[in-house]
C-alpha cells in the first residue's frame, strides 16, 4: 500500500551550467519559481568533493532545498579542476544516499580508452506515510564515440544497468536522468515490462 501524498519532481542535464554559446548561468536563476519537491540534475560541475558541493548547487540548496546527495564520475570538459556530477536535491531529508559507477565497457574493452565514467545516485525520501526511492542517473553518450547502444559489445552492460534501476519489491521508485538512448525501452526490461513507467518515449 502506497501513500496517497503527492510529490513533484523534475530532472535536468545542466551541461555544466553553460549555455550553447559557452556562457555561464546560475541554477537558481534558471529554475526560478519551478521548485519541485525533488530535483535531479546531471552534468553539474563541482570544484570540490561531492560531499561538500559549492557554487550554484550550494546557492540553490540554501534557497530552496534541505538535503543534497551528489556523486562525481567524470572529469569536466569545462574547467581543468572540475568534475561532473549527478545530484539529487530535496525539500525533505534524503536518507541513506549511495552512488554507483556504471560499468564502463567502452573503456575496459578498448573501444575508446578515454571514455568518461558515468553513474547513478540513490536516496530514500519520506512521502506522506511511505518511503520512496529517488534516483538521478547519467548514462553513457555512446553516440559520442559512434557506438550504437544496441551494439553486441554492450550486451552485458544493459542488464547491469537494469538491475540497478529496477524498483525494490515494496518501495516505489522514481528514476530521473539522462538516458542518452532512444532505445531504452528495448534495452531495459524494467521499462519494457512496466516495473518502471516512462513518461517519455
Amino acid at each position: 500500500t502506497h501513500s496517497s501524498a503527492e510529490i513533484s519532481v523534475a530532472t535536468w542535464n545542466v551541461h555544466g551550467c553553460r549555455t550553447r554559446t559557452g556562457g555561464r548561468f546560475m541554477l537558481q536563476d534558471r529554475i526560478g519559481t519551478v521548485m519541485p519537491d525533488i530535483l535531479a540534475l546531471q552534468e553539474v560541475e563541482l570544484q570540490g568533493p561531492s560531499e561538500s558541493p559549492r557554487g550554484s548547487i550550494q546557492e540553490l540548496r540554501t534557497a530552496s532545498f534541505e538535503s543534497t546527495a551528489a556523486a562525481t564520475f567524470s572529469a569536466s570538459p569545462f574547467s581543468p579542476q572540475g568534475q561532473l556530477a549527478v545530484v539529487l536535491m530535496s525539500k525533505a531529508r534524503l536518507r541513506s544516499p549511495r552512488a554507483l559507477t556504471f560499468p564502463n565497457v567502452v573503456s575496459s574493452e578498448g573501444m575508446a580508452s578515454d571514455f568518461h565514467d558515468k553513474g547513478i545516485v540513490f536516496a530514500e525520501v519520506q512521502v506522506g506515510d511511505a518511503v520512496v526511492d529517488v534516483v538521478s542517473l547519467h548514462l553513457f553518450p555512446f553516440h559520442r564515440v559512434n557506438i550504437d547502444e544496441r551494439d553486441e559489445r554492450l550486451l552485458s552492460f544493459w542488464p547491469q544497468v537494469d538491475s540497478m534501476i529496477r524498483p525494490r519489491p515494496t518501495v516505489p521508485r522514481i528514476v530521473m536522468g539522462d538516458f542518452n538512448s532512444v532505445h531504452r525501452y528495448e534495452l531495459l526490461p524494467s521499462l519494457r515490462e512496466g516495473e518502471l513507467h516512462g513518461l517519455f518515449r
